[in-house]
């Protein structure tokens, strides 16, 4: 499922941690996130957020 945000000046690591994820990996400006489901390990939300101009794009898997 694909999101797009606009007019959001925050860091996205700062906005993943607000929004309840753990960042596990930065690849080329894509921010790699994980929020366990039921507070550990397996079932988890995979979030993949990056930044493009004045646009933040949220990709939850």
């Amino acid at each position: 499922m694909k999101f797009i945000a606009e007019n959001i000046n925050e860091n996205i690591a700062s906005l993943a941690g607000k929004l309840g994820y753990k960042t596990t990996a930065n690849n080329n400006g894509e921010l790699n996130c994980i929020k366990p489901v039921y507070g550990a390990g397996c079932p988890r939300f995979h979030l993949l957020i990056k930044k493009y101009n004045n646009k933040v794009i949220f990709k939850l898997h």
